[in-house]
C-alpha cells in the first residue's frame, strides 16, 4: 500500500521537473523503469494504473503531451 500512496507524488514530481526545463517543446519523454517482472503487484500498477492515469491527466489540462517509455 505504501507503493500506491507514493505513485501521484512520484507522478507530480516528474511532470514538475520535465515541464519547468521544457517550456517550448510539443511532447514530454519521461522513462519509468523497473528491474522486476510485471508479475510483481508494483510492477503491474505502474504499467496498467499509472502510466495511463498520468497520460490521462496531463492532456486536458496542458499544452503538452506526455510520453511514458516502459523499460
Amino acid at each position: 500500500m505504501a507503493i500506491r500512496n507514493c505513485l501521484p507524488w512520484l507522478a507530480c514530481a516528474a511532470i514538475a521537473a520535465a515541464t519547468t526545463s521544457v517550456s517550448a517543446q510539443e511532447t514530454i519523454r519521461l522513462r519509468i523503469a523497473s528491474g522486476h517482472p510485471p508479475v510483481n503487484t508494483y510492477v503491474n500498477l505502474m504499467q496498467n494504473f499509472f502510466v495511463p492515469q498520468v497520460t490521462k491527466r496531463i492532456a486536458p489540462s496542458t499544452k503538452h503531451e506526455v510520453e511514458l517509455v516502459e523499460g
